[in-house]
Formats: structure tokens, sequence, C-alpha cells
């Protein structure tokens, strides 16, 4: 989908992230949430992320994102 900023969609388990490309955000996201609990879905073009990890994604796009809106209580 290719969002302007992040943007959270509800999903079973966890939620979809919509956001525009950013490596350093994508190889923080990597190494800060385990490979069983987030998954590229290429036909939504969006990650899934892991209830349990919701709280340190959102630290991670507030790092990267903050200037042009991040997290899930926008």
């Amino acid at each position: 989908m290719s969002a302007q900023r992040p943007e959270w969609q509800m999903a079973e388990q966890g939620m979809y992230l919509d956001c525009p490309y950013n490596a350093d955000f994508l190889d923080e996201m990597k190494q800060v949430v385990p490979r069983e609990e987030r998954r590229w879905d290429n036909n939504k073009k969006m990650w899934w992320i892991s209830d349990l990890y919701l709280d340190e994604v959102d630290n991670l796009l507030f790092s990267h994102f903050e200037q042009t809106g991040y997290g899930r209580d926008d």
C-alpha cells in the first residue's frame, strides 16, 4: 500500500503496519521483533506485527517518522 506516513490496521493476534520504506527502521525492527513475531504480507504489502511487540515498534516509528506522524493513537 505504501502509506505517506506509518499507519496501523487491526489484524488477528497483532496489527498490520503500512509505512513508507525506511531501511534503518526495517533493520532496527528486525533486530527488535523476532522473526516468528513479524512477517511480510506480500499481498497486502504490509508487515504483520504480533501484539507482543506493538509498543516496541511504536517506539521505533517515533524515532524514524516523528515528522510525518506515527503510531496507533494519532
